[in-house]
């Protein structure tokens, strides 16, 4: 598990994951309650920060509503 930096799991700090091979990655943001998990049927060329992780993550926090 690594915590958000430099800010691979979106915008917050707080929020943390671990990525996998070229792309697949897990992640959770508490102060969102959201939890994400993705796994590639195409892998990225990048072994470290794929940039769709940053990418998928803030759009997903940033559709959440909270209950």
């Amino acid at each position: 598990m690594a915590f958000n930096r430099p800010g691979i799991y979106g915008d917050n700090p707080e929020a943390y994951g671990h990525s996998g091979w070229r792309g697949a990655f897990g992640s959770a943001d508490p102060a969102a309650e959201v939890a994400i998990g993705y796994l590639c049927n195409r892998m990225g060329p990048e072994l470290v920060s794929d940039p769709r992780t940053s990418g998928l993550c803030r759009a997903i926090v940033g559709s959440a509503q909270p209950l």
